[in-house]
């Protein structure tokens, strides 16, 4: 079995990529995309992993953004209740990734979405999961295997930690600088889940 791995350098996408490491007789390039997030360093996180995997990976520039915390000039605000979106992404990530994906002869995209995310992107609903599926697979023939999307962050870490998966060197905080800030939204739940999991 072959799968393109969408990995962003985050949490989930890296958990995501340790559970079909575990798995027997799977062929694993990684895809990352650049759109212009301040948060660049999750590009640099997911260099190293996949590195430290010695997998392929690709960096696609998708820089068609702007107008939000994320890509712009926006202040960031803390909480999870203003974590800001950035509109149609994952439907853009997706259907590139399954362009990327017939042109190397691979019938699956890997999306490590989680329960936690529908809360607050529409395109992480799994509603939205079988919408494209329907999409890609009559534009390309292409699958989006969506294996979290059920489940919710705390859940995943304690899987990662039954199963003895690495995450130490992803990164989840939207503000990108030299530590993590502990007080955006992706920072909160990410830190919620490793407290929940780990005696730290």
């Amino acid at each position: 079995m072959k799968i393109i791995h969408l990995l962003s350098g985050g949490l989930d996408s890296t958990i995501g990529l340790g559970m079909w490491l575990k798995s027997k007789s799977i062929d694993i390039q990684c895809l990352t995309f650049d759109y212009g997030q301040t948060h660049c360093k999750e590009i640099e996180a997911a260099k190293k992993i996949a590195k430290s995997y010695n997998l392929k990976h690709k960096i696609i520039e998708a820089k068609y953004f702007d107008g939000c915390a994320l890509v712009g000039d926006k202040n960031l605000e803390d909480g999870i209740n203003n974590t800001p979106v950035v509109p149609n992404r994952n439907m853009v990530f997706l259907s590139i990734a399954a362009s990327y994906a017939v042109q190397q002869n691979v019938s699956f995209v890997n999306w490590s979405v989680v329960k936690n995310d529908a809360d607050i992107f529409r395109d992480c609903r799994y509603k939205f999961l079988l919408e494209i599926n329907k999409a890609l697979k009559t534009s390309t023939g292409v699958t989006v295997l969506a294996p979290f999307i059920s489940k919710t962050k705390k859940q995943i870490v304690k899987q990662a930690k039954q199963k003895g998966i690495c995450f130490k060197e992803s990164w989840s905080c939207y503000r990108g600088g030299e530590k993590p800030c502990g007080k955006c939204g992706a920072c909160i739940l990410r830190d919620e889940a490793i407290k929940e999991n780990f005696s730290i």
